[in-house]
């Protein structure tokens, strides 16, 4: 980069003579042996543009003694300082007696930084601004994505956590609309920091351990029940529960409540036979399948019928395909079609779905395979 903290303050001097000159840039080990606290701005591959570092930021530094410097390129002193949180181009990371204290990701303006490095000796950090006015009812989702980020690049792990279940546990409440990213997002980042902290693997295991999933009470606990054990790495236990239960009476509906997650996890163990058991509407499965964005789940749905020796309701799933999705049901038949002879499960049934598959290739694998 052709300039960074020290160009921005000698222009600003240049044109404000009476701000004192910040700090000299020092080397990085000198930096880090100082005691008390050092910003560090760290460009990985020119993501931010020079002019961020602004007058503002010199003034700032000059004013706190808060030396600032720019760390080097190489991939084993940023990992050393910046660690496990570390997932972006550029971040500013502040120090204190060479431990992190706190961080922004991506490219803050100068007047962002000057204020942030502000408060950085009473210990207000970036995730406290990012705090306040931040609303749960009603539930400002965005604004807690963004505190969640905040942390999480600060390395602040149990804050982070603490973001996300606010998410996890309001958004069916104060948010339904954003049901589908409480399932994606949030269990992915809470997974992820699981991944990385005792503590927080803690925390979720109590959170699924509360949900009682031999009460099968409702379709939401179920839901969770089974969402929290994909976040543990823990799916052996809702394969077992559905061995144990699967030919009980009583819990028929809440087979049904988590048909959709469960069956993927048994497509996943080979037992496409068990998986075709859990549907039920096909036309229900298909609209859900789009409906989550993951239509390439239609073609295993359609192949766990057939394994399941379900075949008439294998047809009636992929004419229900065509006639609902005109638009795509053509990629969509030659995807059931395709996975239906690399599994091994064609079948006489599926005739009809043949002149719906443009692709001739498929067609002729599949009648070959017959």
């Amino acid at each position: 980069m052709r300039s960074f903290f020290l160009a921005a303050a000698v222009s600003a001097l240049a044109l404000r003579p009476a701000v004192a000159a910040p700090p000299p840039e020092l080397p990085l080990d000198t930096l880090l042996a100082r005691p008390g606290i050092q910003v560090l701005g760290f460009d990985q591959a020119d993501a931010c543009p020079d002019d961020r570092w602004t007058r503002e930021v010199a003034e700032a530094s000059s004013a706190l003694g808060i030396p600032v410097a720019r760390t080097p390129r190489d991939k084993a002193t940023v990992a050393a300082l910046l660690g496990k949180a570390h997932r972006t181009r550029a971040m500013t990371v502040a120090l204190r007696d060479g431990a992190r204290l706190d961080a922004i990701c991506g490219c803050p303006s100068g007047d962002e930084v000057a204020d942030w490095m502000r408060g950085l000796p009473e210990g207000r950090v970036w995730s406290d601004r990012l705090r306040e006015g931040l609303t749960t009812a009603p539930l400002d989702v965005v604004g807690h994505f963004a505190l969640y980020e905040a942390q999480r690049c600060a390395a602040h792990d149990d804050a982070a956590f603490g973001t996300l279940a606010v998410l996890w546990s309001l958004i069916p409440t104060q948010s339904p609309g954003h049901k589908l990213a409480r399932m994606t997002r949030v269990a992915v980042e809470m997974g992820d920091l699981a991944r990385r902290s005792e503590s927080v693997t803690a925390q979720i295991r109590a959170m699924r351990d509360a949900l009682d999933a031999t009460k099968h009470t409702d379709r939401a606990t179920m839901e969770d029940w089974v969402a929290l054990n994909r976040v543990l790495l823990d799916d052996a236990a809702t394969v077992a529960w559905f061995d144990a239960t699967r030919s009980d009476p009583e819990h028929a509906t809440a087979r049904l409540w988590v048909g959709p997650l469960v069956a993927q996890l048994l497509v996943d163990a080979g037992r496409w036979a068990d998986a075709g058991t859990l549907i039920d509407d096909v036309v229900v499965w298909r609209d859900m399948r789009v409906g989550a964005g993951t239509p390439e789940l239609i073609a295993m749905d359609h192949v766990a019928l057939l394994a399941a020796g379900r075949t008439r309701d294998a047809r009636a799933h992929g004419l229900a395909v065509v006639s609902g999705l005109p638009d795509t049901a053509g990629g969509l038949v030659c995807a059931m079609l395709a996975r239906a002879t690399a599994e091994g499960f064609v079948h006489k049934d599926d005739k009809p779905l043949l002149r719906h598959c443009p692709d001739k290739a498929t067609v002729d694998a599949w009648k070959a395979a017959l």
